[in-house]
């Protein structure tokens, strides 16, 4: 129960170290639910051409939320508010809901409008990985918990 929570509650903080192997082993499941949503598609639809990438949105859409709740509790330590997470979130869903629907149509570096959409995308993307990924919590707590690398009192041996 406490991995469920730990994946889906956005109270208090975590450090770098909890944050990168979370969202390392977020990422390899859901590698594994690719394959695995990928096969069960071509098996169901007999094409193994594997052009298809319908299966591979769902797990992607589902998976963004344990990437989220990762990302706002490390965002916690460094004092930063849920939203700004959220934003880079939600702008990339909206860019996977309109690939699925198939824009853009051509190559994202033959469509303007597209490159232009993407590149906020990615300079935000750079910025939460650099604060959230590489810099140092607040050190004490803060608004959102105590400091998960705060030392904690041993208790006193007779």
């Amino acid at each position: 129960m406490k991995w469920i929570d730990f994946f889906t509650n956005f109270h208090g903080r975590i450090g770098r170290k909890t944050f990168w192997l979370s969202t390392l082993a977020v990422l390899v499941v859901e590698l594994v639910a690719m394959v695995v949503a990928a096969v069960v598609a071509a098996a169901l639809t007999g094409d193994w051409s594997l052009d298809a990438d319908w299966p591979l949105n769902i797990v992607m859409l589902v998976f963004n939320y344990p990437q989220f709740v990762i990302n706002a509790k490390r965002g916690h330590d460094r004092n930063i508010a849920t939203w700004v997470a959220a934003v880079f979130f939600v702008y990339g869903i909206a860019l996977d809901v309109l690939a699925a629907f198939g824009w853009p149509r051509e190559s994202l570096m033959r469509d303007p409008l597209a490159f232009a959409a993407y590149i906020p995308y990615g300079i935000l993307g750079l910025a939460l990985l650099i604060e959230l990924g590489f810099r140092k919590g607040k050190p004490g707590a803060n608004r959102y918990g105590p400091d998960p690398l705060a030392t904690r009192a041993l208790p006193a041996s007779a």
